[in-house]
């Protein structure tokens, strides 16, 4: 008889990428009212906690970021209701949070060095 199958699909990711979906994932518990006793909610919870201890002297990147995604999401709430002139002031701050977002993620990732941090590469610049 064959082994039950697993859930999901496990993937090594950066600590500054695994920060950055707690992060996120805390958020989404506090505006959206989620319940934070779900399953996979606490254990990542454990998991970030432990990662967060490590990065103790970096708190102002942990704080910055969770700054930042709470600018994110209400940026993106005016996105769903915004006429379509203010679209593109809009996407012009999202894309400025996400460069930043991004600064931080890699500035976590090289307080913890990791073999998949991520880079980030756009059209105009691969040339």
């Amino acid at each position: 008889m064959s082994e039950p199958a697993e859930k999901g699909v496990l993937i090594e990711v950066s600590a500054g990428e695994f920060i950055d979906r707690h992060l996120i994932n805390s958020l989404r518990i506090k505006k959206l009212k989620t319940p934070a006793d779900l399953p996979w909610i606490k254990e990542q919870t454990a998991q970030a906690a432990l990662l967060l201890q490590k990065l103790a002297a970096h708190s102002d990147l942990i704080e910055r970021l969770e700054e930042i995604h709470a600018i994110l999401w209400d940026l993106e709430d005016q996105v769903r209701s915004a006429p379509g002139a203010d679209l593109a002031s809009l996407a012009r701050q999202i894309f400025a949070m996400n460069d930043e977002r991004h600064t931080i993620k890699s500035a976590i990732d090289q307080a913890l060095p990791t073999r998949c941090a991520a880079g980030r590469i756009y059209s105009n610049q691969a040339r």
